[in-house]
Parts: C-alpha cells; structure tokens; sequence
C-alpha cells in the first residue's frame, strides 16, 4: 500500500473532546425534552456530526440550527472547566510523518473556530496542508481533499475513530484506517470491534502505532 497524503479526523483522533461534545449533545436533548442518556450509551450511537446524532435522539429540528446550537454549547463547556486535550502520542506521531515527507490533512464534522483554537493551542496546527472542517459530508471533504492536494485516493489514507468514518473512506475510495480504544480506557468514540467489522485497511490502538506500520504503507 503505497501512501502519499494521510488525512485525520479531529475529535477521538487527535483531540479528546469527548465530554464536552456528550454534554453539549445532552444538554440540547433535555432542551428539546428528551432524557439525556449515559456518556457509554451516548458513545455507541454517535453519528458522523451533532446534527445526526440529534436527529437520531428524536430532536426534530433544522440541521443548521442545531449546528449552531451545538457549537455555541460545546464553546461554552469548553470555556468552562472542560477544556478538549491532544492525546499524548499526536506531537511526535505527525513529526515522525512530516519527516517522512507524507503530506497531512484535517477533514472533521467539528466546529471550524473551535478545531481551529485548538490547533493553535496544541501546536500543531503548521504540519496540515489543509484543514476542512464543520464537515457535512466527510466522501464530499475527502474527494475536495485529493482534489485539492492533487493526490489520488488510492494514494490517501484516512484516520478516523468511528464506524461512520471508516464507510466514508471505502465510499470516496481512499484507504481507511481505524484508530480504536486504547486498551486500557476508552479514547475514540466507537469500540474496537465495531471498527473491526468495517474491516478497516489499517487498525490502530494509538496514533503512535503509526510510525510502526509507516513502513509498510509507504
């Protein structure tokens, strides 16, 4: 498998936001008079954005309304005592790469000015050649990405946390890599055999594991 451009989801892949998107997503629910459910629960029936999963929680509402709903809680909560934190391995994992001259980009269903903060805040937002985000559609935002950095999809591999990426990835005809839960704690979204049953081209516990199978992929 030969591998010119890796693109990587945000939230569950580079950054752990993961409770203040569960408390954004609970407190439009109850807004809406729904009952909130469980942070576990609420991890097995994530969809590819806010809106969908709202949607799916029986939230009947206008998408782009949720959407910004949805942006304006998350902001809030991570202002708040909840701030989203880069997983330890991303820094050295996306140096290691950008020596091995692989180009690198961002496709995310996650607030653009929020993804953006924290790029900045974690310092890494210089290794992406593009970062395309606030993603209504990830088979859309890959092909934009290949297009846009004159890369073939056969040449690309996408990075993704959930089953729903690892769909988007086979229906926009790039490599699909999954990154799991760690094995000690939950760190993505969808659970490790879930993602399995995708059968993903590349199966990862940590980003890290990367630089070990870079080799091979290149």
């Amino acid at each position: 498998m030969n591998i010119k451009l890796i693109t990587f989801d945000w939230s569950g892949v580079i950054s752990d936001d993961r409770i203040p998107v569960y408390g954004a997503n609970m407190q439009i629910a109850r807004d809406y008079g729904k009952k909130p459910v469980g942070f576990k629960t609420w991890l097995s029936m994530t969809t590819m954005n806010a809106a969908e999963f709202l949607k799916k929680f029986g939230v009947n509402e206008d998408p782009e309304k949720l959407f910004q709903i949805y942006e304006e809680r998350f902001d809030q909560l991570s202002s708040n005592g909840h701030p989203p934190k880069i997983y330890s391995d991303v820094k050295e994992t996306l140096e290691y790469l950008k020596e091995r001259k692989i180009r690198m980009a961002i496709l995310s269903s996650h607030p653009k000015k929020s993804l953006e903060q924290e790029a900045q805040r974690y310092g890494i937002a210089n290794f992406f050649q593009l970062t395309l985000a606030s993603s209504r559609n990830k088979i859309q935002g890959l092909e934009t990405i290949c297009r846009t950095l004159q890369t073939p999809p056969h040449l690309t591999l996408y990075i993704g946390d959930s089953i729903h990426d690892i769909r988007a990835a086979k229906k926009a005809n790039v490599k699909s890599a999954a990154k799991a839960n760690h094995i000690l704690k939950l760190s993505g979204y969808h659970k490790e055999e879930a993602l399995r049953n995708e059968n993903p081209d590349v199966f990862l516990q940590t980003l890290s594991e990367l630089k070990t199978v870079v080799e091979k992929i290149t």
